[in-house]
């Protein structure tokens, strides 16, 4: 198959970035960056980034010395402040973001990152109009989402998707409530739902399934800690937008009820003392010292033999309208627990490259072992797409 301009131009990125998140920090590199936490644990944030910036110098491939500086360069970021080191600082936080997906694109750290700074922009006072919040909410939601794909373990993550999903959609309906309080000479309603029935119904047709996903999302940080007080209290604020878009007065109760529950929860709770959504985050330890994991080259069939679980890539919509199918041909590596870790392309059509990737992301292996020990692998995978015959 003949690769297309945009095929050459995705693998040329691709080669440009192959390079291992786990390449060991060099010696004057780690001690670098030590010093720079320090700093930057002691609110030093101009030593934090020249000794960040040095450590880039010696190691320029190595993840840690970008997400410091990146991290770093949030927290001088004050969005919708038009001062020269907030602006260079938010910046130079994205494009250093930018270079850490480049080297580790499920680095999950730096994933909830952007999401962040995305969603400082949104909630920036000044320097975005209302018409853009929405756009960058919905930015910042996708930020999230990726978060929570690369570790699910991330309850933050999945809290401020909730959050997102819950600002999106009540401003409008407490807009109605207010409305109705008006027309009834300021007295709000408090024992039903939205009384004027098509409005009601506009709103929940707009956002009933954000509420929902809101929900599942919200539940999804609850189950991984169950007191959470910020889930705790967005669980009974989306049960009450849930209540005021219901169809009857029973069901109205039964919602209202909930979000009691969910605020009698919360109140119990200690607020989390950590700011989920502050653009001051901790750094993340740095790997320990020691020799570099051994990496093998291993055959694309001797490795899919390994295969334990595989994930079927979902087919883009765009590509089955377009009616392309093939073959997306990617290098893998496999860490030493079977994990797929790093995928780069190597071929295949545009259409295609992002389903194929999201679906080796998924697979797992059973490991590798040299000499008794587990070794990471660097072997090949061949993603088909094949259209089905239409009815």
């Amino acid at each position: 198959m003949t690769g297309s301009p945009t095929t050459f131009l995705l693998l040329l990125i691709c080669i440009a970035f192959t390079v291992s998140a786990q390449t060991p920090l060099a010696a004057d590199s780690r001690t670098l960056l030590n010093h720079g936490a320090d700093a930057y644990q002691n609110s030093n944030i101009i030593q934090a980034l020249t000794e960040f910036e040095k450590a880039i110098a010696i190691d320029p491939n190595n993840v840690y010395p970008h997400l410091y500086l990146a991290l770093a360069s949030m927290a001088g970021y004050s969005p919708g402040e038009d001062i020269e080191f907030s602006v260079t600082s938010g910046k130079r936080a994205k494009s250093e973001l930018q270079l850490v997906l480049g080297l580790d694109p499920r680095n999950s750290t730096a994933l909830n990152a952007m999401g962040l700074l995305v969603l400082a922009e949104a909630s920036a006072v000044l320097g975005i109009s209302d018409s853009q919040r929405p756009a960058k909410l919905k930015e910042a939601r996708v930020w999230f989402l990726r978060a929570v794909t690369a570790d699910p373990g991330n309850r933050d993550a999945y809290c401020t998707i909730g959050e997102i999903d819950w600002s999106m959609t009540s401003t409008e309906i407490t807009e109605a409530r207010a409305a109705e309080a008006r027309a009834n000479g300021g007295a709000q309603e408090t024992s039903g739902p939205i009384a004027n029935a098509a409005k009601r119904r506009e709103l929940s047709a707009r956002f009933a399934e954000a509420i929902e996903d809101g929900v599942a999302n919200v539940r999804k940080a609850l189950a991984i800690d169950p007191n959470h007080h910020d889930s705790l209290s967005l669980m009974a604020g989306l049960s009450r937008e849930k209540a005021y878009l219901s169809d009857s007065v029973e069901e109205f109760r039964r919602n209202m009820e909930e979000a009691d529950d969910w605020l009698a929860k919360s109140r119990a709770t200690p607020v989390d003392p950590s700011e989920r959504t502050a653009l001051r985050q901790p750094l993340p330890p740095l790997p320990r010292e020691g020799p570099a994991m051994q990496r093998i080259s291993v055959a694309a069939d001797v490795q899919a033999a390994k295969l334990l679980r595989k994930a079927e890539p979902l087919y883009p919509e765009l590509a089955r309208v377009a009616r392309v199918q093939g073959h997306v041909k990617l290098t893998v590596v496999v860490d030493a627990q079977g994990r797929v870790v790093n995928a780069q392309l190597i071929g295949g059509h545009p259409l295609l490259v992002q389903a194929a990737l999201d679906a080796v992301h998924k697979y797992v292996y059973s490991p590798t072992m040299v000499n008794g020990v587990a070794a990471e692998v660097v072997t090949q995978v061949d993603v088909e797409f094949v259209l089905t015959a239409p009815n």
